[in-house]
């Protein structure tokens, strides 16, 4: 009968590490479902609570020339997490076109636990936009109406703050379909709808 060979030093040392290794995932694994199991983290969220276009007008030379409005709600609903925005970029488009973006936080602010920051930016100026013909003729048609669809992408850089940890820098993403009435000497074309925004980390 023929005997074993005995296990060779590296043959030992491999099927060490394999177990070490599985054992460290598993112990991470469960320290990962704890801390959430404790913590129950929920993502933030933003809703834009009143939007209006006072100046929207489209000119010959392809220039829009505009001024929005908005009153943005960013709400932590967490009860042990505060969250640090430290950078919130935006972008506004009509029709898939950008035609501003505006920083909304010079120093970045603090959001504590179950609390709801509000922001109002203006967006005002000109910009050069190339609508084709279908776009322009659907521009007129929202015109007529007093309604302008605006979609808003929001940039931003954040960490989370638990007890005294503090975790490095997120950069999600907030979108935001909206539809704006447009005001005229304080009339406005219709009541604007309270929008929740999409929230994605990935």
């Amino acid at each position: 009968m023929a005997e074993k060979k005995p296990r060779s030093v590296v043959g030992c040392l491999v099927s060490f590490l394999v177990k070490f290794l599985i054992a460290l995932v598993v112990i991470v694994g469960v320290a990962i479902f704890l801390t959430w199991l404790i913590l129950r983290p929920t993502t933030f969220k933003v809703h834009v609570n009143d939007a209006s276009l006072t100046k929207f007008n489209f000119t010959t030379t392809n220039t829009l020339q505009y001024k929005l409005s908005l009153n943005m709600a960013i709400r932590n609903p967490n009860k042990k997490i505060a969250i640090y925005f430290d950078e919130i970029h935006a972008r506004a488009y009509y029709d898939g076109q950008r035609f501003d973006t505006e920083s909304l936080t010079k120093w970045g602010f603090k959001s504590e636990r179950k609390s709801t920051t509000i922001l109002k930016p203006v967006f005002e100026g000109q910009h050069l936009v190339v609508l084709g013909a279908d776009q322009l003729s659907e521009f007129y048609k929202e015109k007529s109406a007093g309604v302008y669809g605006i979609e808003m992408k929001f940039n931003l850089r954040i960490r989370f703050r638990i007890g005294d940890f503090i975790t490095g820098g997120f950069k999600p993403k907030v979108k935001c379909d909206l539809e704006v009435p447009f005001s005229s000497n304080g009339k406005s074309a219709g009541r604007f709808e309270t929008t929740k925004c999409d929230v994605n980390f990935f």
